[in-house]
C-alpha cells in the first residue's frame, strides 16, 4: 500500500504529462522515459523515480480502484488505487458520483462530500438548515434565502415578468388564455404592477385577470370582454369600423334589414345615405339615380330604381360578334403614331368602361360598332359592368396621334350616348390609362409618379371625379405606411410601392404589368372634353415622371395642367394649388447606408467566430490524436459538437450574406431571429454586441 505522499507524487506526475501544454512532448515516450524527462524538466528529487516505477508495477499487477484526479473534461485523468488505498485516501463526490482524493474535496456535512469544483453548486437551505444542490432549491432574491422543502416551496411562485421567485403574497395570480375558447388556461404570477396593467385585465364577464391580447375592447366605453358568447349577447359589431358597441342602454347605431347587419352611428353618417323613395339606408356606391337626375341629387336604392321597368335591347344583331371575353385582347397589339414621330417617348392606351343607362331604351350593337368604327380599339366584356356593358380597350397610340383624332372621338362618344349608354353617370365605370413602361430606371420612374400624385393628392382626387370611393384605385398614403399619412421621398415610395406591387393591383398606380404602367384614377366619361383633359394630364404626368434627370422638387402643379383641355377643366372646377413637392430621399439613402454597414459588421463578426471555432476544432483533433489514453467516446463527441457548431454558424453566415448582396433587409431581420441557435457557442459578450447591432438595424429599417 502506497502512502498518501506517494499518491500525491503520482498525481502531480500524471496531471503534468497529460496537460495540454505538455502532452505532445510526452506522448511518444515510454513510461520510463516519461519519468526521467519529468524529473529532469522539473528538478524533482531522485527518489521520485522509485515512487513512480512502483506505481507502474502496481498499475500492471493489482486489481485497481479508479479515482478521478481532475475534472478537466479535455484531460479526464484517472488513477488506479488498491481497495485499501481508496478506502483510506478517497471519498465519493455526492454531486458527480466519481471518487476523488480527500484533499480535493470539501466535507459540507457528515455524509456530504463534494469535489472542490462542485462546491459552488451547493447552498444551505434556510428552511431546514442543511446543504442541498442549488438546482433542487429555489432562490428568493427579495429575501436572499434558499428554499428546499416542498411545504415551504408552496408559499413561493416564479413571476413571469422578472423570472424571479417571490412570496405568493407579493404576486398577482393571472390566467393566460391561448384563445377566447381555451378551456384550460395557464396559471401565471406577476410581480410588477406596470407589467400587470400593460398585459392583463379583468374583463366584464370574468372576475380575474386574463391576458389582454385575447380580449375584445368595446368602443367608446371601458368594457373589455373575453367570452365570445357573452360578447354576442351584450354587444353589437359594426363591420365598417370593426368596433363593438354596447347593446343595452347605449343608442349608437341601427340594424339595416337590407344589408342584414348592424352599423354604428358614425359609419351611418360617413358611409350611408337615405333612399328618397323608401327611406332605407344605402351604402356609398350602391345608390342609383334617375336618368333625368343629371346632377345626382336624389339617390335611390336598387329596389326603387329597378321598379321603373325592364331594360330593352335591339336584338337584331348578336353583341358577342363585336365584344369579346374579358381581356380577350392579349397578343393583338398594334401601335399608332404620326409619320413625323420617329422615336416617341411612350405610347398611351386606355380602357373606357360603358354600360346601358338604367330604365331606358338602348342599342348595344350600334354603340359597339360606333366604337370600333371610330377608334383603334378592341371591345371586351367585364364582370363589374351591368348586362351588355362593355370595355373599350384602345390600341397603343402616341399622345400626338390621339390629339389629331379629336373629331373621330367626339363623333364616337356622341353615338354611344345617343344609343343609350353612359359612363360617368354609372357607379361601375372607370377610365384607365396604360403607358409604356420605361426600359431603364423603372422603379425610380414609378416612384416619381407616386411622389407627384401623393404630393398633390387632394387635387388628383378632385380630378378623378370620384366621390370619395377609391376602393379600386387606392393611394399609398391611405394604407398608413407613413406616420403622417404622406410620402416625402422617392426613396421611401419606391420601397413601399415595390412591397405593394405583388399584393394588389387595385392602387392608383398599377405596376404589375410587364410592359406598361397603369393609372386607374379616373371615373369613366363620355364627355369628349373631359376625356381629352384626362389624356393631357396623363401625358404631362408621365413626361415629368420619366424625365429622371429633372429634379422632382422643381415640378409644380401648374406643370401638370399644361394643355387646352386640362387647364380649362381645372379652371372650371377650381382645381389648383401652390404646394411644392418635397423629396427627403438623401436622408433615407444615408440611413440605408448606415444599416448596410451594420449588417456587414455583423457578417464580419460572425466569420471571425467561425474561424476561431475552426482553430479550436483543430486543437481538439490534435489533442485526441496524441493522447491515446483519453476516452475516445468523449473525444469523438467533442469533435462532433464542434462540427455542428461550425456547420450552423456557416449556414447562418451564408444565408445572411446572400440577403445582404440582394439588399433584402426584411429577410436579414428574419434571419436575426435564429441567431441564438446558429451561434450558440459564441462568447456572451460577443453575442450581446451582435444583438445591439441587430436592434440598431431594425431601428433604421423602421425609419425606412
Amino acid at each position: 500500500m502506497r502512502s498518501l505522499e506517494e499518491i500525491k507524487v503520482v498525481k502531480d506526475f500524471m496531471i503534468f504529462i497529460n496537460s495540454f501544454e505538455n502532452v505532445r512532448d510526452y506522448a511518444n515516450l515510454s513510461y520510463q522515459e516519461q519519468i526521467y524527462k519529468y524529473i529532469q524538466d522539473n528538478h524533482k528529487p531522485a527518489e521520485y523515480e522509485g515512487i513512480l516505477l512502483k506505481h507502474m508495477r502496481m498499475f500492471e499487477t493489482e486489481t485497481p480502484f479508479y479515482c478521478s484526479l481532475t475534472t478537466d473534461r479535455m484531460v479526464n485523468i484517472v488513477m488506479k488505487l488498491t481497495e485499501e488505498e481508496a478506502s483510506e485516501y478517497t471519498r465519493k463526490c455526492n454531486y458527480s458520483g466519481a471518487w476523488y482524493l480527500k484533499e480535493d474535496m470539501t466535507q459540507l456535512e457528515d455524509d456530504l462530500w463534494v469535489n472542490d469544483e462542485y462546491v459552488i453548486n451547493y447552498e444551505r437551505a434556510d428552511d431546514d438548515n442543511r446543504y442541498h444542490k442549488k438546482s433542487e432549491m429555489i432562490y428568493v432574491d427579495e429575501d436572499d434565502i434558499y428554499i428546499y422543502s416542498s411545504e415551504a416551496k408552496t408559499n413561493y411562485k416564479m413571476a413571469i415578468d422578472d423570472g424571479e421567485w417571490h412570496h405568493i403574497d407579493n404576486l398577482t395570480r393571472v390566467f393566460h388564455f391561448d384563445s377566447p375558447y381555451d378551456c384550460s388556461p395557464i396559471t401565471r404570477y406577476v410581480y410588477s404592477q406596470d407589467y400587470l396593467d400593460h398585459n392583463y385585465v379583468i374583463p366584464e364577464d370574468k372576475e380575474f385577470y386574463v391576458n389582454r391580447d385575447v380580449c375584445v375592447y368595446i368602443c367608446d366605453c371601458d368594457d373589455v370582454v373575453l367570452d365570445r358568447d357573452y360578447l354576442d349577447e351584450h354587444y353589437d359589431f359594426c363591420n365598417h369600423c370593426d368596433e363593438w358597441y354596447p347593446r343595452d342602454g347605449y343608442e349608437h347605431g341601427e340594424w339595416l334589414d337590407n344589408y342584414d347587419e348592424w352599423v354604428c352611428e358614425d359609419c351611418l353618417t360617413r358611409h350611408y345615405v337615405r333612399c328618397e323613395s323608401c327611406n332605407s339606408w344605402i351604402h356609398d356606391g350602391d345608390e342609383y339615380y334617375d336618368e333625368d337626375d343629371e346632377d345626382e341629387e336624389h339617390c335611390l336604392c336598387s329596389n326603387c330604381y329597378n321598379s321603373g321597368g325592364p331594360q330593352r335591347i335591339d336584338r337584331n344583331e348578336n353583341l358577342n360578334a363585336y365584344v369579346g371575353g374579358y381581356h380577350c385582347n392579349h397578343g393583338v397589339w398594334e401601335s399608332y403614331k404620326l409619320e413625323e414621330e420617329t422615336n416617341p417617348p411612350f405610347y398611351i392606351g386606355f380602357e373606357l368602361e360603358v354600360e346601358p343607362k338604367r330604365n331606358s331604351e338602348y342599342n348595344a350593337t350600334k354603340a359597339a360598332k360606333s366604337a370600333l368604327n371610330h377608334i383603334h380599339c378592341i371591345l371586351s366584356h367585364d364582370g363589374s359592368l351591368n348586362q351588355n356593358g362593355f370595355e373599350i380597350v384602345s390600341q397603343p397610340q402616341t399622345y400626338e396621334y390621339v390629339m389629331k383624332e379629336y373629331d373621330k372621338y367626339k363623333e364616337c362618344f356622341d353615338e354611344i350616348v345617343k344609343n343609350g349608354y353612359v359612363s360617368h353617370n354609372s357607379r361601375n365605370c372607370g377610365l384607365h390609362f396604360h403607358v409604356t413602361a420605361p426600359t431603364q430606371n423603372r422603379s425610380r420612374a414609378v416612384a416619381r409618379l407616386w411622389l407627384i400624385i401623393e404630393s398633390f393628392k387632394e387635387e388628383f382626387q378632385k380630378l378623378s371625379r370620384r366621390k370619395g370611393n377609391f376602393s379600386y384605385c387606392e393611394f399609398l398614403s391611405d394604407r398608413s405606411y407613413d406616420s403622417d399619412g404622406k410620402f416625402k421621398s422617392i426613396y421611401k415610395i419606391a420601397k413601399v410601392s415595390e412591397m405593394e406591387k405583388e399584393q394588389t393591383r387595385y392602387l392608383t398606380i398599377n405596376d404589375q404589368n410587364e410592359k406598361t404602367v397603369e393609372i386607374r384614377l379616373f371615373k369613366g366619361t363620355l364627355n369628349i372634353n373631359t376625356f381629352f383633359a384626362d389624356l393631357q394630364l396623363v401625358n404631362n404626368l408621365f413626361t415629368l415622371a420619366y424625365d429622371i434627370e429633372r429634379p422632382i422638387t422643381e415640378i409644380k402643379f401648374s406643370d401638370l395642367i399644361q394643355g387646352e383641355y386640362i387647364s380649362q377643366y381645372c379652371s372650371e372646377n377650381s382645381i389648383y394649388t401652390e404646394k411644392q413637392i418635397i423629396d427627403e430621399s438623401e436622408k433615407y439613402v444615408e440611413t440605408e447606408k448606415k444599416m448596410m454597414r451594420l449588417v456587414k459588421n455583423i457578417l464580419d463578426m460572425t466569420w471571425r467566430y467561425i474561424e476561431e471555432s475552426k482553430d479550436i476544432q483543430v486543437k481538439i483533433i490534435n489533442k485526441k490524436n496524441v493522447n491515446s489514453k483519453e476516452d475516445p467516446f468523449q473525444a469523438r463527441n467533442d469533435v462532433q459538437r464542434m462540427n455542428n457548431r461550425i456547420s450552423y454558424a456557416v449556414e447562418y453566415y451564408c444565408s445572411m450574406l446572400r440577403m445582404y448582396r440582394a439588399n433584402n433587409i426584411p429577410r436579414i431581420i428574419n434571419i436575426f431571429g435564429d441567431m441564438g441557435l446558429y451561434l450558440d457557442g459564441m462568447d456572451s459578450e460577443e453575442k450581446t454586441k451582435i444583438r445591439k447591432k441587430m436592434n440598431k438595424v431594425k431601428e433604421y429599417y423602421n425609419q425606412l
